[in-house]
């Protein structure tokens, strides 16, 4: 965890904002093993200058997190940024991805995915493949 860095050869910075501290120890660990830096967040406060600084491939967030308006982080973040947004749902039901998706999320993720999962889906979002024929 910490703060992000431009020397480090690494997949991508990401952002990860997370109320739960176990929960965002085990995601961070799992991104890092697999190459991201991520700059771990436990309040729903989106720091723009860091995000232009240093401009994260994707951001990961709790569906719960709002912004000071009381606006879905998610769809702040689609109407505000072209980022990829990964919304973490606590998995109780399949509605609160669903809903997290129609607010502008790109994906979510559930406690019930395994590790390969969850890294294939943030590969998806953080280094897409250009399709032939498509700009």
């Amino acid at each position: 965890m910490g703060g992000f860095s431009k020397q480090r050869d690494s997949m991508g910075n990401i952002l990860l904002m997370h109320p739960n501290q176990d929960t965002a120890q085990r995601l961070s660990k799992l991104l890092t093993d697999n190459g991201y830096h991520v700059f771990v967040s436990a309040a729903p406060v989106l720091e723009a200058a860091r995000v232009r600084e240093h401009v994260p491939r994707l951001v990961i967030t709790d569906s719960s997190f709002t912004t000071a308006t009381g606006e879905p982080l998610p769809a702040w973040l689609r109407r505000s940024t072209r980022l990829p947004v990964v919304a973490c749902c606590d998995g109780s039901d399949m509605l609160s991805g669903v809903r997290m998706l129609e607010m502008g999320a790109d994906d979510y993720i559930t406690p019930q995915l395994g590790n390969r999962e969850l890294i294939a889906r943030v590969n998806r979002l953080a280094h897409p493949v250009a399709v032939k024929g498509r700009a």
